[in-house]
């Protein structure tokens, strides 16, 4: 409940919030006239040893739980797509879990990046697809809407409006 205004001015310091850290991280690169490639090897330089070990924690953490995350989604999605074609399939989430596990496993066989450019040129064709086909579904729903009925303004009280306007920054920058 930011409205117009206020959901853009929040995007916009989400965004020079984002730029700033960008340009922080790549100045960070360079340290004691070294230039680090591996965030580990640069927080040894700056921290020793107890930098490095603390580096590489936190990185393991994050990509244990960014690959969970992915599992699940990617589960979700497929149990999605599978309950749409049958209603009553008895597949559980779990199994496409499992089966999406396996595939990541399939794929991580790959000696490299550049052996998987067909899957990337389908998922690249696939979201720029999806992209036009929203675009297109927005732009015809929005044009048969009847705006008479729109209202854009805030309606309740005060207190109410002020904690869903710090909801919604909240979601802005935690998402």
């Amino acid at each position: 409940m930011l409205t117009w205004p206020g959901g853009l001015i929040a995007f916009l310091i989400g965004v020079a919030v984002t730029w700033y850290n960008s340009i922080l991280l790549a100045s960070l690169h360079e340290y004691g006239g070294v230039r680090h490639t591996r965030y580990k090897d640069l927080a040894g330089a700056i921290l020793g040893k107890w930098g490095v070990w603390s580096t590489v924690f936190f990185q393991q953490v994050a990509s244990l739980g960014n690959n969970i995350t992915i599992q699940i989604v990617a589960g979700q999605a497929a149990k999605a797509i599978y309950k749409s074609y049958l209603p009553d399939g008895p597949m559980t989430l779990q199994q496409f879990i499992i089966i999406f596990a396996a595939l990541q496993l399939l794929l991580s066989q790959l000696p490299n990046i550049h052996s998987l450019r067909q899957l990337n040129l389908l998922s690249t064709c696939a979201s720029l697809s999806f992209a036009t086909v929203t675009t297109a579904l927005s732009i015809v729903s929005g044009k048969e809407l009847d705006r008479s009925t729109v209202t854009y303004g805030l309606e309740g009280d005060y207190n109410l409006v002020l904690m869903s306007a710090f909801a919604a920054l909240g979601t802005i920058a935690f998402r």
